[in-house]
């Protein structure tokens, strides 16, 4: 199946998805062509997709990394040049999907100079007029739209190199390979928090799971400065920066939290 005009698959990733979830996948399902990559283990109870939607998986939770490689490596082996990425627990719906074919429509030579480009919802705090591409350096894969010809070349997520809900290693794949990356804010009905526990967003992360994240930010850090883009050393170094202070922040306050109690 070629691309219909500008309405390319929608990718998600589900492990355990909850109602709200299936309810959109499948409403979206009517409009739009769906693939999915579902972690649920297969002691799990299984979701009932319906016929309309491309289903991939293992039977087992292979992570979010993996997952993307294989989705997004056989949605460009059906034949589709871009294709639009959404967490589960993302919320959107057919008014935010009209949004993006809308603007990928009115936007043709924007949308061939980035290879990635990452839709914000109307409420972010960027101050830049809606519908405007600016250029970054860093991204989350929800709510992005990826040009499968542009990763084809330069590669696809690597499951051993993904950390959290950006892919550090590939956009720094991306720039040395010359491609750009940027935002369009703008995107009504689109929220990454709603369906956020409190617990989910402000968490401590486990110790094992931290020096993970920190060694292997400072890994491409390393790997930056060598053999550039030197401006990106910066980027992963401010992130283990921030990673530090927003954790040491969330386990003081459940020290204080437990003093009171």
């Amino acid at each position: 199946m070629s691309d219909p005009g500008s309405t390319y698959p929608v990718c998600i990733v589900t492990y355990f998805p909850s109602a709200l979830a299936v309810e959109r996948i499948q409403a979206a399902s009517k409009q739009w062509p769906i693939w999915i990559f579902d972690n649920t283990p297969k002691s799990g109870l299984g979701t009932p997709w319906g016929q309309e939607i491309q289903v991939l998986g293992t039977g087992r939770n292979e992570g979010l990394g993996y997952a993307m490689h294989i989705l997004l490596k056989a949605v460009r082996g059906a034949g589709h040049a871009k294709a639009l990425y959404f967490d589960q627990d993302t919320v959107f719906g057919l008014a935010s999907l009209a949004w993006i074919q809308a603007w990928l429509h009115d936007n043709p030579e924007e949308e061939r100079d980035y290879a990635m480009l990452n839709c914000l919802p109307s409420t972010s705090g960027d101050s830049s007029l809606p519908g405007l591409v600016n250029p970054i350096q860093l991204m989350i894969n929800s709510g992005s739209l990826f040009d499968l010809v542009t990763l084809e070349r330069v590669g696809y997520h690597r499951s051993t190199w993904f950390l959290e809900c950006v892919d550090f290693e590939l956009a720094l794949r991306m720039a040395r390979a010359g491609y750009r990356l940027g935002t369009i804010n703008g995107c009504p009905g689109l929220d990454h928090e709603q369906e956020q526990p409190n617990a989910q967003i402000s968490r401590i992360y486990p110790m094992k799971r931290s020096l993970v994240f920190v060694g292997r930010l400072l890994q491409l850090s390393f790997s930056a400065l060598v053999f550039g883009p030197r401006s990106y050393a910066w980027v992963f170094l401010r992130n283990v920066l921030t990673h530090f202070v927003s954790q040491s922040g969330y386990v003081l306050q459940k020290l204080i939290g437990g003093h009171k109690r």
